[in-house]
């Protein structure tokens, strides 16, 4: 090395030099790019969250809207039986405020989409850990929703009893799900998006 560096009249020293810029160069662009993709990565995250956020107090409203029907037509419906009618009786009509099931329209298409586009594999495990059991609590109560919508459909809710029941699971596990939603909601506000990665230096 020592022979060749003089026949060409090189010093180690300018090697040295022109190896460190080489190597320095190298490493300087990998982490601007690392920067950067950790950037658009933050970004996304803080962009799906608004959007989950959004969505979550859409539901929330949906649901609230709700509950107090389904209370209403469980102490309704109590009040009939107490009065002496027959839990087999499937006059759905004679029931007062009668409306049919009447469903929440819950959504989880800003949580998909989330999901589809990596924002959720970069998200913080804690959140996304919230998220996960928040919006698999509210696929429970969709399919509690469903079954009973099937129910309904092939006569199976043809009595009080089952129909009082009907609406006493949904209320009782939806006012679960607002509590859910809203303890969500609070610790969103709580947390601040986070900052984008700082460039390199």
């Amino acid at each position: 090395m020592k022979e060749y560096l003089e026949k060409h009249n090189i010093s180690a020293g300018a090697l040295f030099i022109e190896i460190f810029s080489i190597v320095f160069a190298v490493l300087l662009a990998l982490a601007v790019n690392e920067w950067r993709q950790a950037r658009n990565d933050q970004k996304m995250v803080n962009a799906a969250l608004i959007g989950i956020q959004g969505e979550i107090q859409q539901n929330k409203f949906f649901l609230e809207n709700r509950l107090p029907y389904y209370l209403q037509m469980t102490t309704t419906i109590d009040s009939m039986l107490n009065a002496g009618h027959s839990r087999g009786n499937s006059a759905h009509d004679a029931i007062p405020g009668w409306k049919g099931l009447s469903p929440p329209l819950l959504q989880s298409s800003a949580y998909q989409a989330t999901i589809a586009t990596q924002a959720f594999a970069t998200m913080d495990f804690e959140t996304a850990s919230s998220l996960s059991r928040l919006y698999a609590f509210q696929d429970l109560y969709y399919r509690l929703v469903d079954r009973l919508m099937a129910a309904a459909l092939n006569g199976r809710l043809s009595d009080l009893g089952k129909v009082r029941s009907a609406f006493n699971e949904l209320y009782s596990l939806g006012s679960e799900l607002v509590g859910v939603y809203q303890q969500m909601l609070e610790t969103m506000k709580s947390t601040e998006p986070a900052a984008s990665p700082e460039s390199p230096k």
